[in-house]
C-alpha cells in the first residue's frame, strides 16, 4: 500500500476522533458506503469501543428531516447524499445524539483518490462480511478466531445452524490472507497446496473430503522421534531387494529389518500407515524378498465398484454379464504364486468384507458364471491409512476379517518422522530427471532447510512431486533455487490454518467416522457462536440496521424486530429483512409490519416475559438493570432453579411441594411447565412463591399457598398496590410490578417488574424506573430514621446516609470486592460479612451493608463518596495486582467502575 494512501487513511481515522462530522472523499472504484464502513470497522478495531452505524438513504429522506436518526444514537450515521436543507437537522442530531456524522462528497466534480488496486479489492471482500466484522456479540470470537489463524492452529467454530460459523471464518480469510480459500462442504471442493481450508459441517463431509481433514490434522501433530540418536543407530540390511527403498532413519532401518524376516514366510502382513509413506513400494520389496515365482498383482480396493468387485478380484466367464466377451482371471487367480497386494482395505464395505472374508478361510475362489471353484495360492499383503481397530470398534470393520489380515502389522513411519532421510530422498528423485554426480551441488543451502523444516502432510509422495516441479523449471546444470519448490517457495510459504465448523449439540467423535486422535486435535481450539437470540440487544440491533441497507425504521418497530426470537438465526432474520426491503419507500413502523409479517408482532406480543430488577438508565439514556427474559407462558419465582426439585421433594413425601404442584397443574393449561426464576440470595422466600402467567387481558400473578411474605403487585398505572392471593390473580395487563412485602412490618424486601414483550418494556420502562425511584427514597427515610449509630458531620449532612470511611473499613470493603469472581453480588458480601463480625469497630460498615436492599448501590455511594479518596486507592492498588484485572473489572458494579475514574 502505498504512503499516500496510508497517510489519507490515517487523516480521516485522526479526524473522525477529533470531530463529529467529516466529508467523505471519492474514491475511484469503490462506492461510497463500502468506503464508510471500512472506517466504522477501523475505527472499532482501533478504539475496541462500540457504537451502531446507520445509513440513511436519500431516497427515504422526509422532508427536512432524518427519519430514524436515533437509532445511531452513541455511533455513526451515514449520509450517502448530502441535503442543504437537512443542516438544521443533523446540527440537532449531533448535539443531541452524541454520535459522529460521516456525508458521502457533496459533487461530481470532487477530484477522485487513487487507492491501490490490491486495498480496493480486499475492501470490497471484507465488506461482505460487514454484519459478522461489526457485530459486538462476537467481538472475542473475532479476536480469538484471528490470532489461532494467525499461527495455523487448527480452530474449530460450533454452533446452531444459521448462527454465521462459515462466514466467520471466511472473513478471518478475507482479512489476513490473499489467497483463494479451499472450502469444502458435502462431496464439493478440493484442497490446492499453499491455501487455507474451511471444513464446513464436518459430519456431512463425503469420504474424500473427510480423508482429506483427517490427513491434514495427522500432519500438525507433534513429531515424536524425528531426530535419532546416533549412537543407537542400526545397520541397514544389504538386500539387493531393498535398493529402491532410500534411507537410514532408525525407524525405517527397523522397518526393513522386519521386512527381511518376515518376508520368505507365507503369513500375511499389514502395512498401516498415512498416504504416500510408500506402502505399496514396501509390499513390491516383501515380494522380491520372498522370491515367489509368481506376479506382484497390486488392487486399489477404494477403486473397485461394489458391482464389479467379484469380477475384478475372482474373474469372471464369457456371457456371465452384459461385455463379458471373453474370460477373465481375478487378481487371485493372476497372482497365483506370487503376492496379492490389497491396497486401502480399509475402504471396504461390509457386504464385500464378507466375500472376501470367505476366500481367506476357503482359500478358494470361484470366477462369475463359473461352475466349480479355483484354488488359489498367493502372498496376501495389505495396506490402510486407516486404524481398523478403531472401525472394527464402531462396527464399521469385521473382527473375523481383521484377524485373517494382521498377522504382521508393520507401521510405516511418515516423512515429518524421518527428517534425516529428506536430503537424501530429494537427491534421488532428483537425480531422475538429471545427471547428479558424486560432490556435485544439486540445489541451494536454502532448499534443503525448507524441506527439512515442512511438516509433510503428503509424504514421500508430496516431496517426489515438489521436487519434479522444481527440476522441471530448472535449467540443466543449475542447482535447485528456493523459489522453484512451488508451495515451499518463500513466497507462498504462509500460515495455511485449518478451519472447521459444525452445529449442533451432537459429539463428533459419537456421531462421526472420524479417528480419536483427529478430533481431539481438531477440537482443541473450539469457539462457540451464540445463537441470535442469546445475543444482547446491541447485537441484534446492529444486524436489523445493517440488513436494511439504507431504509429507515421507528423505535417501536425496530423493538418488535429484537424481541422476536428468531430462531432460524441470520437464515431467518436475513429472508424477513428482504420482504421489509421490497417496500415502497418510506419509514418502517409498526403498520408495515403488522402488513407484511403480522407473525413477527404476534411473537413480540406474547413472548418473552420480561422481569426487570434494579431498573436505571444507561449512559445513552436506555432503560437497563438486572433482566430475565422468559419464553414461556408462566413462570415460578423463588429459590427453586427447575420445577424438578418441587417435584422431587413432592416425590419424598413433602406436603407443602405437593401442595404446590397441584396449585401449578390447576392454573395452567394441560402439560405446560412454567418456567423458573430462581433468586438464590432471598433467603425469606419460598422455593415457590408466586406464578405468573399469560392470561385473556395481559399478565396475570398468583401467590402460592403457604407462603411466608405476601406478595403485593399493581399495574403500572394503578395508583395502589393490592395483595395477591392462592385464589383469584391480580391482572397486570402489559406490565406490572410486583413487591415481596413482610407481612407485619410492611417492609419491601424485594422489588420487580414485568413486561409482556419488548415492547411493553419500552412503553413502560420510564415509569418503572420512577417507581423504583420512589421506593428507593422511601427506604432512604426509613434507614436514616432507623439509624442508631452516633452521628457523624458527613452523615448529617448527606441525606443519602455516606460517611468517610476508617481505613479499617475502607479495607474490608476492597477485599470484598477484590475477592468477588462473580454470580450474586449481594449474596457475595452477606458471606464475606460473616469473617468480619469479630471486629466490633466494623460495626457500622456491617449493619450498613446488612440493611442494604440494593447492595451494588449502596457500596457504589461509599466508593463516589467525595471524601472517600482512600477507598478509591486501595481498590486501584488491589486492581492494578490482580492477575486478570480487566475480566474481574468488569465483575464489579458500574457505580464502583465508574468512581475508580475519580483517581
Amino acid at each position: 500500500m502505498s504512503d499516500a494512501w496510508n497517510n489519507e487513511i490515517a487523516r480521516l481515522l485522526d479526524a473522525l476522533e477529533t470531530t463529529q462530522r467529516i466529508t467523505l472523499p471519492r474514491v475511484r472504484g469503490l462506492a461510497p458506503l463500502i468506503f464508510a464502513r471500512w472506517l466504522y470497522r477501523s475505527w472499532l478495531e482501533r478504539y475496541k469501543s462500540w457504537g451502531p452505524f446507520l445509513t440513511i438513504s436519500h431516497e427515504h429522506l422526509e422532508g427536512e428531516k432524518i427519519p430514524g436518526w436515533e437509532m445511531a444514537r452513541g455511533g455513526f450515521l451515514f449520509l450517502d447524499v448530502p441535503e442543504p436543507r437537512l443542516e438544521p437537522c443533523l446540527e440537532q442530531a449531533i448535539a443531541d445524539g452524541e454520535l459522529k456524522l460521516i456525508i458521502s462528497s457533496s459533487t461530481r466534480d470532487t477530484p477522485e483518490l487513487e487507492a491501490p488496486r490490491s486495498w480496493r479489492a480486499r475492501a470490497q471482500r471484507m465488506d461482505a462480511y460487514h454484519d459478522l466484522a461489526s457485530d459486538p456479540a462476537l467481538a472475542r470470537v473475532r479476536r480469538s478466531l484471528r490470532s489461532h489463524c494467525r499461527s495455523a492452529s487448527p480452530v474449530h467454530l460450533r454452533g446452531e445452524h444459521g448462527v454465521g460459523k462459515a462466514r466467520l471464518a471466511m472473513w478471518a480469510h478475507a482479512v489476513l490472507d490473499d489467497r483463494p480459500l479451499s472450502h469444502m462442504r458435502g462431496e464439493q471442493g478440493r484442497h490446492t497446496p499453499g491455501q487455507w481450508m474451511l471444513f464446513e459441517e464436518v459430519g456431512e463431509l463425503g469420504d474424500e473430503q473427510r480423508g482429506l481433514l483427517d490427513e491434514t490434522i495427522r500432519a500438525q501433530e507433534l513429531m515424536l522421534g524425528c531426530w535419532p540418536h546416533t549412537a543407537h543407530k542400526k545397520r541397514r540390511p544389504e538386500h539387493p531387494e531393498l535398493s529402491a527403498l532410500v534411507g537410514n532413519n532408525t525407524s525405517f532401518v527397523e522397518l526393513l529389518w522386519n521386512l527381511v524376516a518376515l518376508a520368505p514366510r507365507q503369513i500375511p502382513i499389514l502395512l498401516t500407515g498415512e498416504p504416500g509413506v510408500g506402502k505399496e513400494v514396501l509390499a513390491r520389496a516383501i515380494h522380491d524378498l520372498s522370491h515367489r515365482q509368481g506376479d506382484f498383482v497390486a488392487v486399489d480396493m477404494g477403486a473397485i465398484p461394489p458391482s464389479l468387485f467379484e469380477s475384478e478380484l475372482f474373474g469372471h466367464k464369457r456371457g456371465a454379464f452384459t461385455d463379458a466377451k471373453k474370460d477373465r482371471q481375478g487378481a487371485f487367480l493372476r497372482a497365483r504364486g506370487g503376492t496379492l497386494f490389497l491396497d486401502e482395505i480399509g475402504n471396504l464395505s461390509l457386504e464385500l468384507q464378507v466375500k472376501l472374508l470367505r476366500v481367506l478361510q476357503e482359500r478358494r475362489v470361484t470366477p462369475v458364471g463359473a461352475d466349480r471353484a479355483q484354488t488359489i495360492d498367493c502372498r496376501i499383503v495389505t495396506a490402510t491409512n486407516a486404524n481398523l481397530e478403531a472401525l472394527a470398534n464402531r462396527g464399521k470393520f469385521r473382527f473375523d476379517l481383521l484377524g485373517r489380515l494382521n498377522a504382521a502389522t508393520l507401521r510405516v513411519p511418515p516423512l515429518r518422522q524421518r527428517r534425516d532421510d529428506i536430503e537424501a530422498l530429494a537427491r534421488t528423485f532428483a537425480s531422475k530427471h538429471r545427471s547428479i554426480c558424486d560432490g556435485q551441488r544439486w540445489c541451494e543451502d536454502e532448499v534443503l532447510e525448507l524441506l527439512v523444516e515442512h511438516t509433510w502432510p503428503g509424504n514421500i509422495r508430496e516431496l517426489s512431486n515438489i521436487i519434479d516441479f522444481a527440476c522441471a523449471i530448472t535449467p540443466e546444470g543449475e542447482p535447485l533455487q528456493a523459489d522453484t519448490l512451488g508451495p515451499l517457495a518463500p513466497s507462498q510459504n504462509r500460515a495455511t490454518p485449518v478451519l472447521s465448523t459444525h452445529s449442533g449439540e451432537s459429539s463428533l467423535e459419537r456421531d462421526f467416522s472420524f479417528d480419536p486422535s483427529t478430533i481431539r486435535a481438531l477440537c482443541a481450539t473450539t469457539l462457540e457462536l451464540p445463537p441470535l437470540r442469546e445475543r444482547g440487544k446491541e447485537s441484534k440491533r446492529h444486524l436489523i440496521l445493517q440488513g436494511l441497507a439504507g431504509r429507515p425504521i421507528t423505535r417501536p418497530a425496530l423493538h418488535a424486530l429484537e424481541s422476536y426470537p428468531w430462531w432460524g438465526n441470520l437464515r431467518e432474520l436475513s429472508a424477513n429483512l428482504s420482504v421489509l426491503a421490497t417496500l415502497p419507500p418510506g419509514t418502517i413502523g409498526l403498520d408495515e409490519l403488522n402488513e407484511s409479517l403480522p407473525h413477527l408482532l404476534g411473537a413480540a406480543a406474547r413472548a418473552p416475559l420480561t422481569i426487570l430488577l434494579s431498573p436505571t438508565r444507561d449512559p445513552r439514556g436506555e432503560l437497563t438493570g438486572l433482566t430475565w427474559e422468559m419464553d414461556a407462558g408462566a413462570v415460578l419465582i423463588g429459590r427453586a432453579g427447575q420445577l424438578e426439585h418441587i417435584s422431587r421433594g413432592a416425590r419424598a413425601g413433602d406436603a407443602r411441594s405437593r401442595e404446590w404442584l397441584e396449585f401449578i397443574q390447576e392454573r395452567l393449561p394441560d402439560g405446560a411447565t412454567p418456567h423458573c426464576l430462581e433468586i438464590p440470595f432471598m433467603r425469606r422466600l419460598s422455593r415457590a412463591h408466586a406464578l405468573l402467567r399469560h392470561g385473556r387481558e395481559g399478565i396475570e400473578l398468583f401467590q402460592m399457598p403457604g407462603v411466608r411474605l405476601e406478595v403485593h403487585a399493581r399495574a403500572i398505572g394503578d395508583r395502589a398496590r393490592t395483595s395477591a392471593s392462592d385464589t383469584q390473580p391480580i391482572s397486570l395487563g402489559q406490565a406490572g410490578e410486583v413487591c415481596f412485602v413482610h407481612p407485619r412490618t410492611h417492609q419491601v424486601y424485594l422489588q420487580l417488574f414485568v413486561f409482556s414483550g419488548e415492547l411493553a418494556r419500552l412503553e413502560f420502562g420510564a415509569r418503572a424506573l420512577e417507581i423504583h425511584e420512589q421506593l428507593e427514597q422511601q427506604h432512604e427515610r426509613t434507614l436514616s430514621d432507623t439509624t442508631h449509630h452516633e452521628p457523624r458531620e458527613e452523615a448529617e449532612e448527606d441525606p443519602l446516609y455516606r460517611w468517610t470511611l476508617e481505613e479499617e473499613e475502607a479495607e474490608m470493603l476492597v477485599d470484598i470486592c477484590a475477592n468477588f469472581s462473580g454470580g450474586m453480588f449481594k449474596q457475595h458480601v452477606m458471606l464475606c460479612l460473616e469473617t468480619y463480625r469479630e471486629r466490633p469497630e466494623l460495626g457500622r460498615l456491617i449493619d450498613y451493608l446488612e440493611r442494604a436492599p440494593r447492595m451494588s448501590q449502596y457500596i457504589t455511594r461509599l466508593f463516589s463518596y467525595e471524601h472517600n479518596t482512600l477507598l478509591r486507592e486501595l481498590l486501584v492498588e488491589r486492581a492494578a495486582d490482580h492477575p486478570d484485572r480487566a475480566t474481574w473489572l468488569e465483575l464489579l458494579p458500574v457505580g464502583v467502575r465508574r468512581a475508580l475514574d475519580m483517581v
